[in-house]
Protein backbone atom coordinates (compact mmCIF):
# COMPACT_ATOMS: atom_id res chain seq x y z
CA UNK A 1 0.00 0.00 0.00
CA UNK A 2 2.84 2.32 0.71
CA UNK A 3 4.23 1.76 -2.90
CA UNK A 4 0.81 3.09 -4.49
CA UNK A 5 0.66 6.02 -1.82
CA UNK A 6 4.02 7.07 -2.76
CA UNK A 7 4.52 6.88 -6.34
CA UNK A 8 1.15 8.99 -6.91
CA UNK A 9 2.79 11.48 -4.14
CA UNK A 10 5.98 11.52 -5.78
CA UNK A 11 4.09 12.55 -8.80
CA UNK A 12 2.86 15.36 -7.32
CA UNK A 13 5.89 16.54 -5.32
CA UNK A 14 4.74 15.52 -1.93
CA UNK A 15 7.18 14.46 0.72
CA UNK A 16 5.93 11.15 2.50
CA UNK A 17 6.03 10.27 6.17
CA UNK A 18 5.34 7.10 7.10
CA UNK A 19 4.68 5.89 10.97
CA UNK A 20 3.86 2.79 12.21
CA UNK A 21 1.70 2.64 15.31
CA UNK A 22 1.45 -1.33 15.25
CA UNK A 23 -2.08 -1.36 16.04
CA UNK A 24 -1.81 0.95 19.30
CA UNK A 25 -4.30 3.52 19.23
CA UNK A 26 -2.11 6.25 22.05
CA UNK A 27 0.91 5.23 19.88
CA UNK A 28 -1.20 6.42 16.87
CA UNK A 29 -2.33 9.26 18.17
CA UNK A 30 1.11 10.44 18.99
CA UNK A 31 2.17 9.97 15.42
CA UNK A 32 -0.45 12.22 14.04
CA UNK A 33 0.46 15.19 16.50
CA UNK A 34 3.97 14.63 15.83
CA UNK A 35 3.13 14.90 12.21
CA UNK A 36 0.76 18.30 12.31
CA UNK A 37 3.69 20.04 14.37
CA UNK A 38 5.79 19.71 10.89
CA UNK A 39 2.84 21.53 9.31
CA UNK A 40 1.50 18.24 7.37
CA UNK A 41 -0.28 18.93 4.61
CA UNK A 42 -3.23 15.63 5.01
CA UNK A 43 -3.35 12.47 6.24
CA UNK A 44 -3.78 8.66 5.12
CA UNK A 45 -4.50 6.23 8.51
CA UNK A 46 -5.29 3.10 8.71
CA UNK A 47 -7.25 3.90 12.17
CA UNK A 48 -6.34 1.86 15.29
CA UNK A 49 -8.72 0.46 17.12
CA UNK A 50 -9.98 3.15 20.11
CA UNK A 51 -8.18 6.44 17.98
CA UNK A 52 -9.52 9.50 19.30
CA UNK A 53 -12.41 11.11 17.17
CA UNK A 54 -12.84 14.47 18.37
CA UNK A 55 -9.07 14.79 17.67
CA UNK A 56 -9.60 14.15 14.66
CA UNK A 57 -12.99 16.36 14.28
CA UNK A 58 -10.70 19.26 15.23
CA UNK A 59 -7.95 18.42 12.59
CA UNK A 60 -10.83 18.69 10.38
CA UNK A 61 -11.73 22.13 11.69
CA UNK A 62 -8.18 23.43 10.79
CA UNK A 63 -8.77 22.20 7.04
CA UNK A 64 -6.37 19.34 8.09
CA UNK A 65 -7.79 16.46 4.92
CA UNK A 66 -8.23 13.07 6.45
CA UNK A 67 -8.17 10.22 4.36
CA UNK A 68 -8.95 6.56 5.89
CA UNK A 69 -7.40 3.27 4.44
CA UNK A 70 -7.97 -0.05 5.14
CA UNK A 71 -10.34 -0.26 8.29
CA UNK A 72 -13.47 2.27 8.52
CA UNK A 73 -13.79 4.10 11.57
CA UNK A 74 -17.60 4.11 11.09
CA UNK A 75 -17.30 7.82 10.23
CA UNK A 76 -19.53 8.70 7.33
CA UNK A 77 -18.08 12.54 6.87
CA UNK A 78 -14.30 11.33 5.75
CA UNK A 79 -13.35 9.58 2.93
CA UNK A 80 -12.65 6.03 3.41
CA UNK A 81 -10.90 3.63 0.49
CA UNK A 82 -10.70 -0.13 0.97
CA UNK A 83 -11.50 -3.65 0.10
CA UNK A 84 -14.62 -5.83 0.42
CA UNK A 85 -13.72 -8.02 3.14
CA UNK A 86 -17.12 -10.03 2.67
CA UNK A 87 -16.96 -10.32 -1.20
CA UNK A 88 -13.21 -11.37 -1.02
CA UNK A 89 -14.37 -14.23 1.91
CA UNK A 90 -17.15 -15.08 -0.65
CA UNK A 91 -14.69 -15.43 -3.52
CA UNK A 92 -12.21 -17.38 -1.54
CA UNK A 93 -15.17 -20.05 -0.21
CA UNK A 94 -16.97 -20.26 -3.79
CA UNK A 95 -12.94 -21.35 -5.58
CA UNK A 96 -13.16 -24.34 -2.33
CA UNK A 97 -16.59 -25.54 -3.11
CA UNK A 98 -15.89 -25.13 -7.12
CA UNK A 99 -12.81 -27.51 -6.35
CA UNK A 100 -16.08 -30.12 -4.70
CA UNK A 101 -14.81 -29.06 -0.98
CA UNK A 102 -17.28 -29.09 1.22
CA UNK A 103 -16.03 -29.42 4.82
CA UNK A 104 -14.29 -26.00 4.96
CA UNK A 105 -12.94 -24.56 8.07
CA UNK A 106 -12.20 -20.57 8.61
CA UNK A 107 -9.20 -20.32 10.63
CA UNK A 108 -8.55 -17.22 12.51
CA UNK A 109 -11.73 -15.23 13.47
CA UNK A 110 -10.47 -12.67 15.76
CA UNK A 111 -12.54 -11.27 18.51
CA UNK A 112 -11.58 -7.68 18.53
CA UNK A 113 -11.51 -7.56 14.27
CA UNK A 114 -14.51 -6.08 12.19
CA UNK A 115 -12.85 -7.05 9.31
CA UNK A 116 -12.52 -11.18 10.56
CA UNK A 117 -16.39 -10.27 11.13
CA UNK A 118 -16.61 -9.41 7.32
CA UNK A 119 -15.15 -11.77 6.22
CA UNK A 120 -16.31 -14.62 8.28
CA UNK A 121 -20.02 -13.49 7.91
CA UNK A 122 -18.59 -13.79 3.01
CA UNK A 123 -17.75 -16.95 4.21
CA UNK A 124 -20.73 -18.32 6.03
CA UNK A 125 -22.71 -16.69 2.92
CA UNK A 126 -21.40 -18.37 0.49
CA UNK A 127 -21.96 -21.45 1.81
CA UNK A 128 -25.24 -21.41 2.57
CA UNK A 129 -25.60 -19.77 -1.13
CA UNK A 130 -24.16 -23.02 -2.19
CA UNK A 131 -26.46 -24.92 -0.23
CA UNK A 132 -24.20 -26.76 2.40
CA UNK A 133 -25.15 -25.74 5.89
CA UNK A 134 -22.43 -24.36 7.74
CA UNK A 135 -20.93 -25.76 10.51
CA UNK A 136 -19.56 -22.90 13.17
CA UNK A 137 -17.70 -25.69 15.06
CA UNK A 138 -15.27 -25.56 12.08
CA UNK A 139 -14.93 -21.61 12.66
CA UNK A 140 -11.44 -21.11 14.68
CA UNK A 141 -11.49 -18.03 16.84
CA UNK A 142 -8.55 -16.21 17.97
CA UNK A 143 -7.01 -13.06 19.56
CA UNK A 144 -4.09 -12.19 16.99
CA UNK A 145 -2.74 -11.87 13.66
CA UNK A 146 0.19 -13.86 13.49
CA UNK A 147 1.74 -17.57 12.59
CA UNK A 148 2.30 -18.74 15.69
CA UNK A 149 -2.19 -18.43 16.52
CA UNK A 150 -2.94 -19.27 12.78
CA UNK A 151 -0.13 -22.75 13.28
CA UNK A 152 -2.46 -23.65 17.09
CA UNK A 153 -5.76 -22.76 16.46
CA UNK A 154 -5.01 -25.24 12.71
CA UNK A 155 -3.74 -27.94 14.79
CA UNK A 156 -6.76 -27.52 17.03
CA UNK A 157 -9.49 -27.80 14.08
CA UNK A 158 -7.61 -30.39 12.93
CA UNK A 159 -7.57 -32.59 15.80
CA UNK A 160 -11.28 -31.92 16.38
CA UNK A 161 -12.45 -31.93 12.66
CA UNK A 162 -10.13 -34.30 10.90
CA UNK A 163 -12.38 -34.43 8.12
CA UNK A 164 -11.65 -30.82 6.98
CA UNK A 165 -10.50 -30.89 3.07
CA UNK A 166 -10.05 -27.23 2.96
CA UNK A 167 -9.10 -23.98 5.16
CA UNK A 168 -9.70 -20.54 4.68
CA UNK A 169 -7.70 -18.53 6.68
CA UNK A 170 -7.97 -14.46 7.52
CA UNK A 171 -4.78 -13.42 6.68
CA UNK A 172 -1.48 -14.91 4.64
CA UNK A 173 -0.14 -14.65 8.04
CA UNK A 174 -2.09 -16.97 9.79
CA UNK A 175 -2.09 -19.28 6.64
CA UNK A 176 1.58 -19.61 7.07
CA UNK A 177 1.05 -21.29 10.94
CA UNK A 178 -2.37 -23.39 8.72
CA UNK A 179 0.79 -24.42 6.27
CA UNK A 180 3.30 -25.25 9.00
CA UNK A 181 0.71 -27.17 11.44
CA UNK A 182 -1.02 -28.97 8.34
CA UNK A 183 2.36 -30.41 7.61
CA UNK A 184 3.18 -31.39 10.89
CA UNK A 185 -0.06 -33.48 10.96
CA UNK A 186 1.60 -35.20 8.11
CA UNK A 187 -0.63 -33.77 5.67
CA UNK A 188 0.35 -32.77 1.95
CA UNK A 189 -0.96 -29.41 1.44
CA UNK A 190 -2.42 -28.81 -2.00
CA UNK A 191 -3.35 -32.74 -2.32
CA UNK A 192 -4.79 -33.48 1.24
CA UNK A 193 -5.69 -29.94 2.57
CA UNK A 194 -6.55 -26.95 0.49
CA UNK A 195 -5.82 -23.76 2.12
CA UNK A 196 -6.65 -19.94 1.10
CA UNK A 197 -5.16 -16.99 2.76
CA UNK A 198 -5.89 -13.19 2.42
CA UNK A 199 -3.46 -10.05 1.57
CA UNK A 200 -1.29 -11.33 -1.46
CA UNK A 201 2.04 -11.10 0.67
CA UNK A 202 5.29 -10.86 -1.27
CA UNK A 203 6.11 -14.16 1.11
CA UNK A 204 2.90 -16.21 -0.40
CA UNK A 205 4.44 -16.77 -3.30
CA UNK A 206 8.03 -18.33 -1.73
CA UNK A 207 6.42 -20.43 1.02
CA UNK A 208 6.31 -24.37 0.16
CA UNK A 209 3.35 -24.95 -1.49
CA UNK A 210 3.13 -21.61 -2.90
CA UNK A 211 -0.07 -20.09 -0.85
CA UNK A 212 -3.42 -19.82 -3.35
CA UNK A 213 -4.61 -16.10 -1.76
CA UNK A 214 -6.96 -13.10 -2.18
CA UNK A 215 -5.25 -10.17 -2.82
CA UNK A 216 -6.24 -6.88 -0.80
CA UNK A 217 -5.02 -4.98 -4.18
CA UNK A 218 -2.62 -3.17 -1.39
CA UNK A 219 -0.81 -0.95 -3.84
CA UNK A 220 -4.10 0.28 -6.23
CA UNK A 221 -5.94 1.10 -2.57
CA UNK A 222 -2.68 3.05 -1.45
CA UNK A 223 -2.80 4.65 -4.91
CA UNK A 224 -6.22 5.44 -5.05
CA UNK A 225 -6.05 6.89 -1.07
CA UNK A 226 -3.38 9.47 -1.97
CA UNK A 227 -5.36 10.56 -4.98
CA UNK A 228 -8.41 11.18 -3.13
CA UNK A 229 -5.78 13.23 0.09
CA UNK A 230 -4.84 15.36 -3.04
CA UNK A 231 -7.88 16.08 -4.52
CA UNK A 232 -8.70 17.33 -0.97
CA UNK A 233 -5.63 19.08 -0.49
CA UNK A 234 -6.61 21.16 -3.40
CA UNK A 235 -9.46 22.06 -1.74
CA UNK A 236 -12.31 19.79 -3.25
CA UNK A 237 -15.54 20.23 -1.34
CA UNK A 238 -17.47 17.02 -2.65
CA UNK A 239 -19.31 15.05 -0.13
CA UNK A 240 -17.30 12.52 1.36
CA UNK A 241 -16.42 9.33 -0.79
CA UNK A 242 -16.46 5.85 -0.27
CA UNK A 243 -14.67 4.02 -2.30
CA UNK A 244 -14.50 0.04 -1.98
CA UNK A 245 -12.07 -2.02 -4.44
CA UNK A 246 -13.15 -5.62 -5.58
CA UNK A 247 -10.99 -8.14 -4.49
CA UNK A 248 -8.67 -10.24 -6.97
CA UNK A 249 -7.69 -14.26 -6.43
CA UNK A 250 -4.48 -15.22 -6.83
CA UNK A 251 -4.39 -19.27 -7.65
CA UNK A 252 -0.94 -20.74 -6.84
CA UNK A 253 -0.30 -24.57 -5.22
CA UNK A 254 -2.07 -24.44 -1.68
CA UNK A 255 -5.02 -26.30 -2.98
CA UNK A 256 -3.65 -28.25 -5.90
CA UNK A 257 -5.26 -25.99 -8.74
CA UNK A 258 -2.68 -24.17 -10.34
CA UNK A 259 -1.79 -26.67 -13.54
CA UNK A 260 -5.45 -27.33 -13.89
CA UNK A 261 -6.83 -23.72 -14.02
CA UNK A 262 -3.37 -22.68 -16.16
CA UNK A 263 -4.78 -25.38 -19.23
CA UNK A 264 -7.99 -23.93 -18.64
CA UNK A 265 -6.51 -19.88 -19.51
Amino acid sequence: MTAGISHKFDESGYLLFLANCEANADKQQRFIESLMSQNTAGLIICPAKGLDTDYLHALRRRNIPVVFAVRSPDLDDYDFVGIDNFKAAQIATEYLLDLGHTKIGFVGNLATSKTASHRVGGYIGKLMERGVQPNYDYIAKGYKNSRREGYSLTMELLREHPQLSALVCYTDTMAYGAIRACQDKGLNVGTDIAIVGFDDLPESAETIPPLTTVSACAQELGHVAAKTLLHRIEGSDEPPKQIILSPKLTIRESCGEEKKILKMI
